[in-house]
């Protein structure tokens, strides 16, 4: 399309019918974001980013099982989303950075995830703060519930859960 034109409410609304929609660099766009960057860099050392990610109810996949390259703080501030964090893969796909997988066409299959020991099964709501490591396997949704702390989860149409669209920082 057009770089030059913006994007509007309307047009995100729509992308939000096939998923998730996300704003790289988001804090470039808001002050109150770049406001949270320059905190962190000044608390942690380091350059930050936020990344915004918005997400109707009821996705079963809102985002397939990835790495990141960084450390990642999410912060979920409205609606709620359900987090699966594994442990790294024990072993590495040949000729594949583990710090940039499930992207750019790779895959974490379901047999490299379960050879990291999955540690978070979860589901964030607004106010809670999740951190991910550098290479840790993880993926989300907003229509599974977990039923207890043994880390079981259960497919269902909770209304009560997942009846707002979620939308969490990434910094």
């Amino acid at each position: 399309d057009n770089p030059q034109r913006r994007t509007r409410w309307d047009d995100v609304v729509t992308a939000l019918t096939g998923g998730t929609v996300f704003f790289n660099h988001a804090s470039l766009s808001f002050p109150s974001l770049a406001h949270i960057c320059r905190l962190a860099t000044l608390a942690f050392g380091l350059p930050t980013n936020v990344n915004i990610y918005v997400t109707p109810p009821l996705v079963e996949t809102s985002i397939p099982p990835h790495t990141d390259r960084q450390d990642v703080l999410i912060m979920q501030t409205a609606g709620s989303k359900r987090w699966r964090v594994w442990g790294p893969p024990k072993q590495g796909k040949p000729g594949v950075d583990p710090f940039n997988r499930g992207k750019n066409g790779d895959t974490i299959t379901e047999r490299e995830l379960q050879s990291g020991k999955l540690l978070i099964n979860a589901v964030l709501r607004p106010g809670d703060v999740l951190y991910v490591p550098a290479g840790f396997p993880h993926a989300t949704d907003t229509s599974t519930v977990v039923v207890n702390e043994s880390n079981d989860s259960v497919k269902m149409e909770s209304t009560d859960i997942f009846s707002e669209t979620s939308l969490h920082l990434t910094l």
